[in-house]
């Protein structure tokens, strides 16, 4: 789809789909306390004992991280500790009283008590619901987890097994730990600063009556705004622009201009 803009149709904004592994991978990973992290970084990780013998456990250590169990945390519980992020690993098939669901689901009340508990020691909480197939009767008891705790700081993640459960945190646990949460935001700054700023050159040259290829020509020659408002003739021109052309670009920026 094309919005017009004057007699020039300016592109619609563009939706852009952040893949935070890119992002991660182009900030050049990040920085551990002591040093640089590679992709192998070791992080600590405390698991709760009810977990010790788990494909969880079992998939944290196969990728090098320092795991230590412990029985005083809350069952089904993974910590990390350098990002101050928890994740509690709930299977659907266990959060409700009855299972199939009945038309009115209810949820475990031990279960209840172990999430209030949950939210009431950690303050970044991540429930991670388990499922090899998320049909009808996991999407009713999710959908019932999420009733119950709409209005608390709880962060759901569906997932179908341990490997899925695994690379969650891991995602997560890189993104919050701040250094690279500060990279991360940065860099997310930058490429929407560099967005709206096409999109602002695309609307004001678009009003000096040029043709679609004259702007968009103008706009990857130079760039900003500011580096077309400040082009010198010559740089105009090797933008392979017309003289013509390039006479109407610098008398509109000398006419709309203040001088500091």
């Amino acid at each position: 789809m094309m919005k017009t803009a004057g007699k020039f149709k300016v592109p619609a904004k563009t939706k852009h789909r952040w893949n935070f592994r890119y992002l991660w991978k182009s900030t050049g990973g990040m920085d551990e306390p002591k040093g640089d992290v590679t992709s192998n970084q070791q992080w600590p990780v405390i698991v709760n004992a009810s977990l010790q013998n788990s494909d969880v456990t079992r998939l944290l250590q196969q990728r090098q991280h320092k795991t230590r169990v412990s029985d005083t945390t809350l069952r089904h519980t993974c910590i990390f500790p350098l990002s101050g992020v928890a994740f509690m690993i709930v299977p659907l098939n266990e959060s409700l009283t009855d299972w199939p669901p009945s038309a009115d689901p209810v949820l475990d009340g031990h279960l209840v008590d172990r999430i209030e508990k949950f939210l009431a020691v950690h303050r970044n909480c991540y429930l991670l619901t388990t499922a090899a197939l998320h049909g009808h009767h996991e999407m009713t008891a999710l959908s019932a987890l999420q009733n119950r705790f709409m209005d608390r700081k709880l962060y759901l993640l569906p997932a179908h097994n341990a490997s899925e459960c695994v690379q969650s945190m891991e995602t997560i646990a890189k993104a919050t730990y701040k250094p690279s949460c500060e990279m991360i935001r940065q860099r997310l700054c930058k490429l929407l600063t560099n967005q709206v700023s096409e999109d602002i050159v695309l609307q004001i040259i678009s009003r000096l009556g040029l043709s679609q290829h004259e702007c968009l020509v103008m706009q990857q020659g130079r760039g900003t705004l500011g580096r077309i408002a400040l082009a010198s003739r010559e740089e105009l021109l090797d933008c392979s622009l017309d003289s013509d052309t390039v006479d109407r670009v610098i008398k509109f920026f000398e006419k709309d201009c203040v001088v500091v």
